[in-house]
């Protein structure tokens, strides 16, 4: 039986700053894992730091939406566009500014993306996971390292009391051994089984 959870898994609902897994900082970005779903970048509420722009103020619903009401020259889900630039070349939910004194406007790109018209990725350093999120690594060290041992280092914020956070195992592999960290209750939760010794 797992101490990670007692009970069915329950996906992990919020931010992960840093994973460290035998001295090798994990790449959390979208150009870092080999896999993953429902990832997005996360700040800690649903109004956290500037989620509405242009002086827009952020509405709650709930824990994980919002809704944003904007000021008179502003518009669109985060009061990121001005109303003198409704038809603009800038993508990915970017916000097109613009200037009065050339009568032009320029693309202030959301996150993940670059570019004068925001069409080129960047990377994500702080990652949203909301409940049926993954990141799936490979280990680059497996075939070299002294499987014996493994280190794990976690930077994580969540109102969530229950969520399975790690999960380290063999893909494709029936003996079930793992390590697995998760919350239960709010309280740390850890679970390994090595063929050898059984679950812990």
């Amino acid at each position: 039986k797992s101490i990670v959870l007692d009970k069915e898994p329950v996906g992990f609902t919020g931010g992960i700053r840093e994973v460290i897994v035998n001295g090798q900082d994990l790449e959390l970005t979208e150009t870092g894992a080999l896999d993953g779903a429902n990832v997005g970048d996360w700040d800690g509420t649903a109004c956290g730091y500037k989620v509405c722009l242009n002086s827009g103020y952020c509405h709650p619903i709930g824990l994980s939406s919002f809704r944003c009401i904007c000021p008179s020259l502003w518009t669109g889900l985060r009061c990121q566009q001005s109303v003198h630039c409704v038809n603009n070349l800038c993508q990915h939910d970017s916000v097109c500014v613009y200037n009065t004194t050339s009568a032009s406007y320029s693309c202030l790109c959301s996150l993940g993306w670059i570019g004068t018209y925001c069409d080129q990725d960047a990377t994500l350093r702080t990652l949203r996971f909301t409940g049926n999120s993954y990141l799936k690594y490979k280990d680059p060290k497996y075939n070299s390292r002294n499987l014996m041992y493994t280190e794990v280092s976690l930077n994580f914020s969540t109102l969530s009391g229950d969520g399975l956070i790690l999960w380290m195992g063999k893909a494709h592999s029936g003996d079930n051994d793992h390590l697995a960290v998760g919350l239960q209750g709010g309280y740390l939760k850890v679970s390994k089984h090595l063929l050898f010794e059984g679950t812990k």
